[in-house]
């Protein structure tokens, strides 16, 4: 029964793919012009369409590292993209059709995704997919990966870390998913839901529960390094850059934590609730709280870096050096300037509704609830800029500026 249902949704996707396909000038209608854009000093990388049947099927997820897009259907379809060429790399069905996944994670090699009761792992750049590890119980957070363990907080209150080594070998064994449970090097409970994907530092797992608590735990041992604890419940993804963490909790209250023993460096009260997690760019932590605009504050010292908080910004898209980009209520693209947040420009296309927070690169990456997603940069930066691992960023040469566009065709560029 399963597999009949996976075909008669392949069949619907293909059959809605032939449509779109069918229907180009349509799809191209949510485009942005290129002269539009550079008057905005920006223009068009690539646009693409993801792999969906448009007539029951929207975007769930959207989400990036340095070199791919990932894009998330409700159907389970899974559409990765090169995050500089546009270039549709693979797409693959993971579990049941229309099971809900959390958003994806990445390290170099590996694409992890968790739903229902597993986590998959696809090769990154084939999206072949590798192995499966069945899990105890529900995930309630995207699963977090480093270097030595994969782990997952569930619904339960737990945590567990799996051992990425054993797990290649079972999976070289061709024994999983039936015996994940040998990959297990330890779990650690919590009285309540854990809420956040965990937090690798190098040492330390960091992840917090529905109580308000966060928790730093030693990766190997699962011993408790430092526990702290808010006023109100964690419902947000944590934070983080080099040494500290960034907390959100529901006392409208922002803190800064040394990642390593917990202490506050710092808390910020915005006065309303905060409903999205906070960015962290450079020496800059963007917050977005409820109905109160977009903050700029000091990433060592919690101060405002901007006169006022400008109060069109609702959503933070993403940051170069003198820009800030920032979603509206009205489903505008707002330009900002980093220095002191004044509007400079804004982009009016609401066929583009779903924005992705880019915290690694400067790029800026939007999708219609149709499919199709448009990436775009500033003029003169064919390169990215690196936020969260600038260390990853090859040494590049330089080149001439860009030429001011010459017309307004529909054409991809930088392809």
């Amino acid at each position: 029964m399963a597999c009949f249902r996976r075909i008669c949704l392949l069949l619907a996707i293909l059959t809605g793919v032939a449509g779109v396909a069918h229907a180009q000038s349509g799809l191209t209608s949510g485009v942005p012009h290129e002269r539009e854009l550079a008057r905005l000093g920006l223009t068009r990388m690539w646009w693409g369409q993801i792999v969906m049947d448009p007539r029951r099927d929207k975007i769930a997820h959207m989400r990036a590292d340095e070199s791919m897009v990932y894009v998330q259907a409700s159907s389970g379809i899974v559409t990765a993209f090169n995050a500089e060429t546009g270039r549709r790399m693979w797409s693959i069905l993971l579990g049941r059709p229309d099971q809900e996944f959390y958003p994806v994670v990445t390290n170099d090699t590996t694409v992890f995704l968790a739903g229902g009761m597993r986590i998959y792992a696809v090769e990154k750049m084939t999206g072949v997919k590798r192995w499966e590890l069945e899990l105890p119980h529900h995930p309630s957070a995207a699963p977090e990966v480093d270097d030595d363990f994969v782990y997952i907080g569930m619904v339960d209150g737990s945590v567990f870390a799996y051992n990425l080594r054993r797990v290649e070998e079972l999976y070289r064994e061709n024994m999983l998913p039936e015996w994940s449970h040998v990959a297990l090097h330890w779990r650690y409970k919590t009285p309540m839901e854990v809420t956040s994907p965990p937090v690798s530092t190098g040492r330390l797992v960091a992840f917090t529960s529905l109580n308000g608590t966060v928790y730093g735990i030693e990766k190997e041992q699962s011993q408790l390094m430092f526990q702290f604890e808010t006023d109100g419940a964690i419902r947000l993804p944590m934070a983080h850059d080099q040494d500290s963490l960034y907390v959100a909790s529901d006392d409208q209250r922002l803190f800064c934590l040394n990642q390593l023993t917990g202490r506050t460096r710092w808390a910020f009260t915005s006065g309303v609730p905060i409903y999205d997690q906070p960015r962290v760019i450079g020496p800059h932590v963007f917050v977005t709280p409820f109905g109160g605009g977009m903050y700029c504050l000091s990433r060592t010292s919690g101060l405002m870096q901007w006169p006022r908080p400008q109060r069109l910004g609702s959503e933070f898209v993403a940051a170069s050096p003198e820009r800030v980009y920032a979603g509206d209520d009205m489903g505008n693209l707002l330009v900002l300037s980093r220095e002191n947040g004044r509007v400079i420009g804004a982009l009016q296309n609401r066929h583009l509704s779903i924005r992705l927070s880019n915290e690694r690169t400067d790029r800026i990456f939007l999708a219609s609830p149709s499919g199709l997603v448009v990436a775009m940069r500033e003029r003169g930066r064919s390169f990215p800029q690196y936020h969260m691992f600038p260390e990853r960023r090859p040494i590049l040469p330089e080149f001439a500026p860009d030429a001011p566009p010459a017309g307004d065709d529909e054409t991809t560029v930088d392809q």
